[in-house]
């Protein structure tokens, strides 16, 4: 469990990827992982060591480009959505989901405070901050703060 940073009820926490650090999916299972949403391409994800784990897997990748550029709004909507949902079915069935991208810093961060808004009603800055006092170094990479506040790249 080691690398992972939970928001808010410790059913969704966020991490980098396999493909920079790698995960052992035993001890992910083991504490309590049952779900893993990909929000970047799911390199180095094995989904067939997943499923004899029985481990849920959805990826819903995010755009990568930093800074952003246009068209990403609409890439990112369509994924936010999506992966809120994988999140939301699980969160209700009681199963923890770990989120990552490469780094677990920016698309991990854009979905984490696109969680924390739409479940507890909070402005988009009170959502980022959120994500922020558990990984304060989430979106820093160039132009992913401004954009995670556009409209309507976080809506409810």
């Amino acid at each position: 469990m080691e690398h992972i940073y939970w928001i808010h009820d410790g059913l969704v926490g966020g991490r980098p990827g396999p493909n920079l650090i790698s995960w052992n999916l035993s001890d992910l299972k083991d504490g309590g992982i049952r779900a893993i949403l990909s929000v970047n391409d799911g390199e180095l994800v094995h989904v067939e060591d997943l499923n004899v784990l029985g481990i849920d897997y959805l990826c819903a990748p995010l755009s990568e480009n930093a800074p952003p550029r246009e068209g990403d709004i609409e890439i990112c909507l369509e994924s936010l959505r999506v992966g809120f949902e994988f999140v939301t079915k699980n969160r209700e069935m009681g199963r923890k989901t770990l989120v990552h991208c490469r780094q677990g810093r920016d698309r991990t961060g854009m979905f984490l405070a696109y969680c924390n808004y739409k479940q507890f009603d909070v402005s988009p800055e009170h959502a980022i901050k959120q994500v922020k006092k558990v990984r304060s170094d989430a979106l820093a990479a160039d132009g992913w703060d401004r954009f995670t506040l556009q409209d309507p790249t976080i809506e409810r």
